[in-house]
């Protein structure tokens, strides 16, 4: 419920960045913060904080009146742009958004917005229904202990066959959002995968009751 209920903020963020007009000259990120303001800077320092798969890569950005701004990168964009090097910086809401290097190479912060809904999306697919096979189970062997049965007398497909169905369906369809080209496409990809999953699971569902019924018989 959390990543839905957080799309719709960043897919707003999203389409006011992109529908954004670059800001008057002379202006200034506090002034005309839904502007996109361009700013020649350079490069103060390079921080990396924590260790492992926790480390977060920062630039501290230099600006000519002074100030400074700190940005964080991806790993991969962090080596890309040394200390000392000149710079182009587009901010947005007083926020550091994107960076240009003196190759014209242009990295994206942590900050940029176009593609932020990604990995709520990929939260919500994978944690919906896998959420949902929980429950099931939850119900089915509350119930079973309420008439003094066990999962095994009845058949482990019961809780098994919702659980492989979610858990496909959530990867299946992570991959599907992967490769669609904006948010709409994604949607319509992960229902696609959906629909397809259902037939699958009742096709699942049935053979293995119809393998159970074999057995006891």
């Amino acid at each position: 419920m959390v990543p839905a209920a957080m799309l719709p903020s960043a897919l707003a963020d999203e389409q006011a960045y992109t529908e954004a007009a670059p800001c008057p000259r002379r202006a200034t990120a506090a002034a005309d913060a839904d502007c996109l303001l361009s700013r020649q800077a350079s490069v103060a320092a390079k921080h990396v904080t924590g260790s492992g798969d926790n480390k977060k890569y920062f630039l501290v950005i230099g600006f000519p009146d002074g100030t400074q701004e700190r940005a964080r990168l991806r790993k991969d964009s962090h080596g890309k742009v040394e200390s000392g090097e000149p710079v182009t910086v587009v901010s947005w809401r007083d926020e550091i958004r994107e960076i240009t290097t003196p190759d014209d190479e242009r990295l994206t912060t942590w900050a940029y917005p176009v593609g932020s809904y990604v990995p709520l999306l990929f939260v919500a697919v994978i944690g919906t229904p896998s959420g949902a096979s929980i429950l099931w189970m939850a119900y089915w062997s509350r119930r079973l202990r309420r008439a003094g049965r066990s999962l095994v007398s009845t058949g482990r497909w019961h809780t098994s066959v919702p659980f492989l169905t979610a858990t496909l369906y959530g990867l299946s369809a992570m991959i599907t959002i992967a490769v669609s080209p904006s948010f709409t496409a994604a949607v319509i990809a992960a229902g696609a995968v959906a629909v397809a999953a259902v037939p699958l699971s009742a096709l699942a569902w049935r053979g293995r009751r119809s393998t159970a019924e074999a057995k006891a018989a």
